[in-house]
């Protein structure tokens, strides 16, 4: 994927939208420094995954997703269904793939909320895991997947107040004019635009970024936990 000799400027519209959806400067900070780190470290696997509440639809975080299974094609698994992987069913998908994406997260208020609380943490920082693939040998693999889940609910995951592993983050309650979103969705089909968030995330400094770091408690994660 080469990226084109004016990349820096074709990666505006990804930086201006996730400006817009993580709108705390130290909160976005962190996060490109984790997707950067996708990119750069692909099989050094950080201890905590990001959970996006909006209260709102249409904001913009499924084209996010979009933009991350064309940067990382073949190796991300978007439209994962958080639930059966917690209770343990077919995770075939999730086979060699460096980032899972959760487009609507809501496992929080389930019966068996300790039980899949507990899968939630080995999911995020396991270092090897169990793939069951629906049809073929179950195996064991080492573990580099990261998760971004979305979700619309507070109550999406069971997180208890001791939680290390999630970083709650929340999205803005206002969505764009539909001429924004129009302008965003045509980037996909760029090759060129793709080849530059590439290019911009495999430069990323990470000098300050810490893997074993733990979650910090905010205000949307600490309603989060409440929720449940």
């Amino acid at each position: 994927m080469t990226p084109p000799p004016d990349w820096a400027e074709r990666v505006a519209p990804f930086l201006e939208h996730v400006a817009y959806l993580v709108p705390d400067e130290v909160q976005r900070a962190r996060f490109i420094q984790w997707l950067g780190h996708i990119v750069r470290r692909p099989g050094e696997l950080p201890h905590t995954g990001y959970l996006m509440v909006a209260s709102e639809t249409g904001i913009g975080r499924n084209w996010l997703g979009g933009v991350f299974a064309r940067v990382l094609r073949g190796y991300c698994a978007a439209g994962v269904p958080l639930g059966p992987v917690l209770d343990g069913k077919f995770n075939g998908r999730l086979s060699q793939k460096l980032l899972a994406i959760v487009d609507e997260a809501r496992e929080g208020l389930s019966g068996n909320r300790y039980e899949r609380g507990e899968a939630l943490k080995r999911l995020l920082a396991e270092e090897h895991r169990d793939i069951n693939p629906k049809y073929g040998h179950a195996r064991v693999e080492y573990n580099c997947c990261r998760w971004l889940m979305f979700s619309n609910h507070e109550d999406a995951l069971p997180l208890d107040p001791n939680d290390r592993r999630v970083i709650v983050i929340e999205n803005p309650t206002t969505c764009r004019p539909a001429e924004y979103y129009s302008r965003l969705y045509a980037l996909l089909g760029d090759a060129q635009f793709i080849a530059s968030v590439r290019a911009f995330l495999a430069q990323v400094d990470l000098s300050t970024f810490n893997p074993g770091e733990r979650a910090p408690m905010s205000e949307a994660k600490q309603r989060a936990i409440a929720s449940v």
